[in-house]
């Protein structure tokens, strides 16, 4: 079972090396694993096929609007990027507003309020 402790080890690096990866210009959401950063929920759809990746249509509001349908995403697991796509079926974003309170963002609407 020593081999458990070893892939332990080597698979929560904390994206050290995330950086070298990023194009000079692009914006970077959160680093990789880092707490209070920023957790994307994603899932697949009809409309997302293999090179897209699917997200709450309520996230892109609460963004407003700076992941936009098509936006290119790299993503820490599984690895690989895609492009952004509105998938009203993947669980909603839970944020945590400036009172400190926190809360699921069930629609759009919601978010726009």
């Amino acid at each position: 079972w020593d081999w458990l402790s070893e892939l332990a080890s080597s698979s929560s690096g904390g994206g050290e090396g995330i950086l070298d990866e990023v194009i000079a210009g692009r914006p970077v959401f959160s680093m990789p694993g880092r707490p209070g950063g920023f957790r994307l929920r994603y899932g697949r759809s009809r409309n997302t096929g293999l090179a897209a990746v699917g997200v709450h249509p309520a996230l892109m509001v609460l963004l407003k609007g700076f992941l936009a349908v098509g936006t290119q995403l790299k993503l820490e697991v599984p690895g690989k990027g895609g492009v952004a796509m509105p998938v009203d079926g993947l669980e909603p974003p839970v944020v945590k507003l400036r009172d400190g309170s926190v809360i699921r963002v069930e629609s759009v609407e919601q978010a726009r309020a």
